[in-house]
């Protein structure tokens, strides 16, 4: 009986991270480019409480008779899915329709995210302007620069191409490119470790970043400008899940009060 009580404390243990995840995805449901998350379990060690060298001799069952001891949650697993399209009419607006990331800037750190609500924001004392995401950080070219555009050209002139390069049409209508938008793929995006604010850093599991313009053999991602990715949570699977978490959860607490009225009345017989 202790060993209920020790299994189903374990069962409401990973429920409740089962849940807090769960509760994670709800909220961000309206979270430009966010990911869901899931949470995986595993159970633990199994005790043998009979095997087969403990039968008659005559018998030839092959089972063992075993009794586990709970279950323990494991590192959640993150969906990649993308995410359905929202327009906006905002130029600065990117949606990335492939499986690229952005790369910004984070005070020397080079960050991935998947969200493109971008802004131009004035560079103090230079008379210029970057583009930099909702938070401020620069968002990266290819060249492992900021995108800085001169104060002589107005931001309602700015267009974003498909392949991610900024650019202009003079008073004659030709092309002056500023830059080109850095996109990166990786060769395990489950490895990429999750920063906050839409950011992932790279890590060890996830390789190191590709470049799509020096790499011809990644399919190359395409931006539509406008548009922004919204996260690919399904609110009526994420409900049921939460439904079946709490349930779960209720399960293993009325385990736990059974065992603990089972002892109660093996304590009672001596009485």
């Amino acid at each position: 009986m202790v060993r209920a009580l020790y299994t189903a404390a374990s069962g409401m243990t990973a429920q409740q991270l089962n849940v807090d995840t769960i509760s994670n995805n709800l909220a961000n449901v309206n979270t430009v480019g966010y990911k869901k998350e899931t949470t995986n379990f595993k159970s633990l060690l199994y005790t043998n409480l009979q095997g087969p060298e403990d039968e008659p001799v005559t018998a030839n069952t092959p089972s063992i008779n075993q009794v586990g001891h709970g279950v323990r949650a494991l590192a959640n697993s993150r969906n990649y899915a993308a995410g359905t399209l929202q327009q906006t009419n905002n130029a600065t607006d990117l949606a990335i329709i492939g499986n690229g990331f952005f790369a910004v800037d984070n005070n020397g750190e080079e960050l991935y995210t998947r969200d493109g609500s971008f802004r131009f924001a004035m560079l103090e004392d230079e008379g210029s302007y970057a583009l930099v995401t909702a938070d401020g950080y620069p968002v990266m070219s290819t060249e492992d620069e900021s995108i800085i555009v001169g104060s002589e050209v107005p931001t309602e002139k700015l267009q974003i191409g498909q392949d991610g390069s900024v650019y202009y049409l003079d008073e004659e209508d030709i092309k002056i490119d500023i830059g080109q938008i850095k996109m990166v793929q990786f060769t395990n995006k489950a490895g990429l470790e999750a920063a906050g604010s839409n950011l992932y850093k790279a890590t060890a599991a996830s390789g190191e970043p590709l470049l799509e313009s020096d790499d011809d053999e990644l399919v190359k991602s395409v931006l539509r400008s406008g548009y922004l990715e919204g996260s690919n949570v399904q609110l009526a699977e994420e409900m049921v899940n939460l439904i079946i978490a709490q349930r779960a959860y209720e399960v293993n607490s009325t385990a736990i009060q059974t065992a603990d009225d089972m002892m109660k009345q093996a304590n009672q017989l001596k009485q």
